[in-house]
């Protein structure tokens, strides 16, 4: 994560870099970022080329007639950005939006770009994504000498190999077009010059229209401060087009090895200067030194808005906290992405606050659909291709358990409880000596912790509970953290039922494959990959942990995901004691929550939790979950 001192120094650029960026793009386009206006909004996700997909949209949205020109009005539509790589008609896409865009205005309408992750590679030299029907559809510009040139420069780089090869070589990296697609996306090409007007993030009344999503690094930041992010990418891309008008920097370098060939050119430069202090270092080495800077600048970060998917991936409780500070700040309903294809539908989540509008358009490649997003009159419904009218805006809904992608907590529960036990194995750590089961039924397979282990059985004969300083351990907590869990919609705690097998009554608990504890991860030295941040995926953890009385949280039953490190609640055996205050280890611990998590933990009754957990918690035990839940309730920071 991005630390604040480091970005405080990216806002913080030069004032001169600024007025040029004003002066040389936004005077030309007169491109602002926030809105208000009664009009009808429209947004469309990520295009990736699919022109023909879009054409239709916009003419089912009746944006456009038959010549291709605005009728669309006064209506305000905004593009959520990554227009190109992968299809084949990228630049039949952009040319119609700035036609668009030139026209609508005339009729009181607007088209508005946001900028997505794939400009932001595309003007920046990283080509991994265009395809050579892209690449193709500049031929036509691309003179002879562009093309010699930029063989003549590859074949610098490669001055040991065989030309034979190295021609078969450039020609499978450098397709025909090459050239002439660099050039319009250069700061004065003609896409790279209107992209500078496009920005990270634009508001419309109480939208927020952003291709990735807005991370926690921003929540205190407005829309101007949030959209000056993106400065440092436009400086990256005037020196490196500076240097290669210099031929000091080859096209044939990418985003990727620039700084390495800026390197070696140095090197020879650098030997003489320490031979002899008189031959100087050419004054472009603060160019390589800039450039190294900029490769590093936020903008580029997982953190961006650009390249940001927390808001269409990470919990809804935890994600709600950062964008309900990031809503209040600059004073917006919702924000509406793109970037993460999910659902061939657009959908809603975190009870509205985000709205997924990249519905996979491009079908050759991600087999979606094309969709828009429509704001009218306070009302969010949705068009497709395939309906004559508008229609209402689904909820993204949890399908399958936790830690399965097959399966729902009802089919698991099910397995658990009749399936055949057909494999046992000791799962060889832990004081309880629990068991991993293999279970059997129809063909199907699932594996499952069995435990049996109950340090006070007498407690079931009692209503009430020892003081809060005694712990036991038994194997029924487990099923009751399970059944509180999804009283509250957490969903971070398998599947957990109770099962006598082998004439020993125990619990079964759906085991999840592929889990990493926080002190393997540790030990091994694995960095934390992950959409979501670890310390605010445990934002979900502290707040459970209070309410269950759980002072058993450590390294080894912390476990994460190992394919996208996502946090999964198990081992709760040692929980759920009296104490109307937090565990000890969580009393310094700053606990956050959300709006739509603080409206969940109210919901909670003692009727509830006793008909819900009756025969696995005391009553007294029940009454404590209450005091603790209203503390939380009292103390914990709203965002």
């Amino acid at each position: 994560m991005l630390n604040k001192l480091w970005l405080s120094k990216v806002l913080c650029l030069q004032l001169v870099i600024l007025t040029f960026f004003v002066n040389t793009v936004s005077a030309k386009n007169n491109f602002s970022a926030t809105y208000k206006t009664a009009n009808k909004v429209v947004a469309i996700g990520d295009v990736h080329g699919a022109y023909p997909e879009l054409h239709a949209l916009l003419t089912k949205l009746k944006l456009i007639n038959d010549n291709d020109d605005w009728v669309g009005g006064n209506t305000y539509l905004v593009s959520l950005g990554d227009l190109l790589d992968r299809g084949a008609d990228s630049r039949k896409v952009m040319d119609l939006l700035i036609k668009l865009q030139q026209q609508a205005p005339k009729s009181g309408g607007m088209v508005l770009q946001v900028l997505g992750n794939h400009e932001l590679m595309v003007t920046t030299g990283d080509l991994r994504y265009v395809s050579k029907e892209e690449f193709a559809a500049f031929t036509a510009e691309e003179t002879q000498q562009q093309r010699a040139s930029l063989q003549a420069q590859f074949n610098a780089q490669h001055p040991d190999e065989n030309e034979d090869a190295l021609a078969a070589r450039f020609a499978k990296q450098y397709p025909p077009g090459f050239s002439a697609f660099i050039a319009a996306f250069s700061p004065k090409g003609k896409y790279g010059s209107w992209l500078r007007a496009a920005r990270p993030v634009i508001q419309v009344n109480d939208s927020v229209f952003v291709h990735g999503g807005l991370s926690s690094a921003l929540h205190d930041m407005d829309v101007t401060e949030i959209n000056q992010i993106i400065e440092p990418v436009w400086e990256y891309q005037d020196i490196v087009a500076d240097l290669q008008t210099k031929r000091i920097l080859a096209e044939t370098a990418d985003f990727w090895s620039r700084i390495d060939y800026l390197n070696k050119a140095i090197k020879p430069y650098i030997d003489k200067n320490k031979k002899n202090s008189r031959n100087k270092i050419p004054k472009w080495h603060k160019d390589l030194i800039r450039l190294h800077e900029l490769q590093s600048s936020f903008a580029f970060s997982d953190s961006s808005p650009m390249w940001y998917r927390g808001n269409a991936y990470c919990h809804p409780y935890s994600e709600s906290f950062n964008t309900e500070r990031v809503l209040k700040k600059l004073d917006a309903k919702r924000i509406v992405v793109g970037h993460t294809p999910l659902y061939k539908e657009i959908k809603s989540r975190l009870a509205g606050q985000v709205i997924l509008a990249d519905t996979g358009m491009l079908k050759k490649v991600y087999r979606g659909n094309a969709n828009a997003v429509v704001i009218e009159q306070g009302m969010i419904k949705v068009q497709t291709l395939a309906a004559n009218s508008l229609e209402p805006i689904l909820a993204e809904e949890k399908r399958f358990s936790v830690g399965s992608s097959s399966m729902t907590d009802e089919q698991i529960k099910d397995f658990l409880l009749t399936a055949q036990v057909t494999n046992s194995e000791p799962i060889g750590v832990g004081i309880t000596k629990s068991d991993k089961l293999t279970l059997t039924k129809g063909g199907k397979q699932i594996r499952a912790l069995f435990k049996t282990h109950d340090s006070d059985p007498q407690l079931d004969n009692t209503s009430r509970y020892p003081n809060y300083r005694y712990i036991a351990d038994r194997y029924k907590y487990e099923i009751a953290a399970f059944r509180l869990d999804r009283m509250l919609d957490l969903h971070l705690v398998p599947v957990a039922v109770q099962r006598r097998i082998d004439g020993k009554n125990g619990l079964l608990q759906y085991w999840v494959n592929d889990l990493l504890s926080e002190k393997e991860r540790e030990e091994q030295n694995i960095a934390f990959n992950s959409y979501c941040p670890q310390l605010e995926q445990y934002i979900n953890r502290y707040i459970f942990d209070v309410l269950i009385y759980n002072d058993d949280r450590n390294q080894t039953n912390l476990n994460f995901s190992k394919k996208d490190f996502m946090l999964y609640l198990i081992d709760h055996s040692i929980a759920f004691g009296v104490s109307k205050n937090p565990p000890k280890m969580y009393r310094k611990a700053t606990l956050k929550l959300s709006s739509l998590f603080r409206e969940k933990l109210a919901s909670l009754t003692y009727d509830r939790l006793d008909e819900e957990l009756d025969g696995l918690l005391s009553n007294s035990q029940i009454k404590a979950i209450i005091k603790r839940r209203d503390l939380i309730l009292k103390t914990a920071t709203s965002p």
